[in-house]
């Protein structure tokens, strides 16, 4: 039991995975919010997220495709809407909450890119959340 309780408390000591690279696309989400809400299709919210992040300097991709592999064969891909520096999923959604489902497909996005860190943006009519996601294999 002292181990288990050892190992959380580093766990909690841990500083946040790239947390001034997620406060860069956090800012930005907030900002394209400020503009133009919550309420647009979620492909308009993702337009202005791509301005945004172009406007704040960071490198990304967008709906880069992701191979699921087993053995050798190709069995699925995956098309996050963004893999920000080469470091962090950053996937965009609208409603009023966030979904288990949400969580799920950037798990997934984690486990096969290998990434470490993902960011699940929220878009709803009054403001953006956010979640962050680790990949912990």
């Amino acid at each position: 039991m002292r181990t288990c309780l050892a190992h959380r408390k580093h766990m909690v000591e841990e500083k946040p995975i790239y947390k001034d690279l997620s406060y860069k696309v956090v800012g930005a989400a907030q900002d394209v919010h400020n503009k133009i809400g919550g309420r647009p299709y979620e492909k308009h919210i993702q337009k202005a997220m791509a301005e945004a992040l172009k406007i704040n300097g960071l490198q990304f991709i967008r709906e880069q495709q992701i191979v699921l592999r087993y053995q050798n064969a190709e069995v699925g891909t995956y098309f996050p809407d963004f893999i920000v520096d080469d470091k962090i999923v950053v996937e965009i959604k609208r409603g009023h909450r966030f979904e288990p489902a949400h969580f799920d497909q950037v798990k997934a996005y984690l486990q096969v890119s290998g990434l470490k860190l993902g960011i699940i943006l929220l878009f709803t009519p009054a403001e953006v959340r956010f979640q962050r996601v680790l990949n912990i294999h």
